[in-house]
């Protein structure tokens, strides 16, 4: 009886059957047989069977020779797009599944996948992609040692001219390029360029040409993109870095796609498909994007709240989520995160450094208030900064709620005990608010929306509602997290305004607030304790009384020395409006700073803008771009907007 029982799936203990399951498996299918060409998309497609019937997916890939690569972790969705971009040759693609009623049940298959170069009989050769302004480019293999760059140009006489990045040689495989910052419409040259060890240039292969498409009407983009009349221009703009990024925010109802233009307004790139929060660029003309959207507010899904990595055409090079991210911070001690918050970029030796929003129930008299001496108990949002390696694995966190101590002449004091400076809180759905599920209110104490390694190999990390920027000891992966330094008001540093370029009076309040983008700007004998640090203040706390409820946002760079504590303010330059979040700000090679102001008013409609603005002179604006004219029909938001060279090269 047993033996029959057992075959069919029960057994009986008792008077009650419990269903066997059967055993996981799992197979990968792709879309379209092998062998394809580099640039084809094949969707790969997992099927599972066995187990308790629910499942989440994750996929791989890697090159003969190379070691597997993650191109998506753990999703309960069953297929991704997957897209040989640069390099042909023998592939293995893996899945791997999960039982989700026990996650340490796993079962994985993988599949050899040929790719072909996608040259025309050997010879090199341009194709269209999906994207109207991208192209791919496809030249034959160059000589190990050697790098291979690819110049193109509009065709019309005296145009300016662009490069891509470089791609080293490996003398065996092609060489694939997607060429993108072109006008849409246009007829383009396209010239390759195989240099040497020293960059001289060995060869160029023969002009191609290629002709853009039209934007499709499909692609949501801001009508009215403008130097307006009334620009300042009292000299030409920074002309080293003619190429204007724009995150433009889809939450403000207009769905506008990640886009860039050129000084004048016209677009030369545009992604496909809407990108929710655009965060970083990465060489090689690739771009960082978190997906933030929560269906519903009140339910919690950690696998929606993503992190990606895409190319010019648009193609998913990589993606991980809250709720894998979540389970590696569980199991080394760590708390979970409910989403990704505001930045993702690259570190230099690969890894990737993003933030995750954690929340808790606390009891805090000094965040919640307290009744009769006795502290109440309150939900409180705060930030992980995260380090994860090239396979999105998690290397190196920081927890301000149990590592936020700094030391002050009192003492060590723990940085929960200092609420949000103007107490803002959040509700659920609400804008710039992450998903949280403990009450239906959250203190937003420390807001972070900015990070950057140092040349030191710290970590500098942006705290809105604070008001703060503190220095985090990371050491290279090593270090104990401790808070190194606070700069902003109340901090650690000593300010002198003595030799300020601006015309504001600096007594009402010198310092940045509620700022964004704070970053270092280096460049040559930056590595030191002194720096040049850049930072868009919105202003948000100085707009409060007792200061100026009329200031408008400020664009302001100094430098630091770290040994000393001490901040010297170079710029306070007045941007002429309030932007009461958002913003950027940077560097540029001419000495001039790029300011961007995202959101202009506290409400839609908003027309931000973006500046450039000498460093002496007082500070005087000398470009002025805006996206939109303000009106309940053309409005937009930026979160980030960056100043660039081309579309290959990294942002900071």
């Amino acid at each position: 009886m047993k033996s029959i029982l057992a075959r069919t799936g029960l057994l009986l203990i008792g008077t009650a059957p419990v269903v066997l399951l059967g055993q996981l498996s799992v197979n990968l299918t792709p879309s379209l047989a092998a062998p394809q060409p580099v640039g084809t998309r094949i969707t790969l497609t997992a099927a599972a069977s066995g187990g308790s019937g629910k499942y989440d997916y994750q996929f791989t890939a890697n090159l003969a020779g190379s070691t597997t690569q993650v191109i998506q972790d753990f999703v309960p969705t069953d297929d991704f797009l997957w897209t040989p971009t640069l390099k042909e040759g023998s592939y293995t693609l893996g899945v791997t599944v999960r039982d989700l009623t026990d996650k340490s049940t796993h079962a994985s298959a993988s599949i050899a996948y040929s790719v072909t170069p996608a040259l025309n009989s050997g010879a090199q050769a341009i194709h269209s992609t999906s994207n109207t302004l991208v192209a791919l480019f496809s030249a034959p293999a160059c000589p190990s040692g050697d790098s291979m760059r690819v110049v193109f140009f509009p065709v019309a006489a005296g145009s300016r001219k662009f490069t891509t990045n470089n791609q080293a040689c490996d003398g065996a495989t092609s060489m694939n390029f997607y060429i993108g910052g072109m006008y849409q419409s246009s007829a383009y040259t396209f010239v390759s360029q195989t240099l040497d060890s020293s960059g001289g240039i060995v060869s160029s292969g023969s002009p191609l040409r290629f002709t853009t498409g039209l934007i499709p009407a499909s692609v949501s983009l801001p009508k009215s993109i403008f130097v307006p009349p009334a620009s300042p221009n009292l000299v030409d703009p920074d002309q080293q870095f003619p190429i204007i990024i724009q995150g433009f925010l889809p939450s403000f109802g207009t769905s506008y796609k990640l886009a860039a233009t050129d000084l004048a307004g016209k677009f030369v790139w545009y992604n496909p498909y809407t990108t929710p929060l655009f965060t970083r660029t990465d060489a090689g003309g690739k771009f960082f994007i978190l997906y933030l959207t929560q269906i519903n507010p009140n339910v919690a899904d950690p696998y929606s709240q993503q992190m990606r990595e895409i190319d010019l055409a648009g193609n998913l090079l990589i993606e991980t989520n809250a709720e894998i991210l979540s389970e590696q911070l569980i199991a080394q001690g760590k708390h979970a995160i409910t989403g990704f918050s505001h930045d993702l970029g690259r570190l230099p030796n690969g890894d990737l450094l993003t933030i995750g929003y954690e929340e808790r129930i606390i009891t805090n008299a000094n965040q919640c208030g307290s009744t009769g001496g006795v502290p109440n108990s309150c939900d409180v949002l705060g930030d992980e900064v995260i380090v994860l390696d090239h396979n999105m694995q998690l290397k190196w966190s920081w927890d301000e709620f149990d590592q936020g101590q700094y030391t002050t002449s009192g003492g060590v004091q723990n940085l929960i005990d200092r609420p949000a400076v103007l107490g803002e809180t959040c509700t659920p759905g609400r804008g710039g608010c992450p998903p949280f599920f403990l009450a239906p209110i959250a203190n937003d104490w420390t807001h972070g929306n900015s990070t950057q390694m140092t040349a030191d190999g710290n970590i500098i990390f942006s705290m809105r509602h604070q008001d703060w920027v503190v220095k985090v000891n990371y050491a290279n992966g090593t270090g104990d997290g401790h808070i190194m330094w606070r700069l902003g008001n109340q901090g650690d540093f000593a300010l002198d305004t003595s030799n300020t370029h601006g015309t504001e009076d600096l007594a009402i309040f010198p310092w940045f607030s509620h700022q964004h983008d704070a970053s270092f700007a280096y460049g040559p004998g930056t590595i030191g304790p002194n720096v040049t640090f850049t930072v868009f203040d919105d202003g948000n706390t100085r707009r409060t009384a007792p200061y100026d409820p009329s200031a408008n946002s400020r664009g302001q760079l100094y430098t630091l020395n770290q040994s000393t504590l001490q901040a010297s303010l170079v710029v306070n330059s007045d941007l002429g409006q309030y932007s009461n979040a958002l913003g950027a700000a940077e560097l540029l090679p001419s000495g001039n700073l790029w300011f961007n102001s995202g959101l202009i008013g506290t409400q839609n409609p908003a027309a931000p803008f973006t500046q450039e603005v000498e460093t002496d002179n007082l500070a005087n604006i000398v470009y002025i771009l805006q996206v939109g004219l303000g009106t309940s029909t053309d409005y937009a938001a930026t979160y980030r907007s960056f100043r660039m060279p081309d579309l290959y090269t990294a942002t900071q």
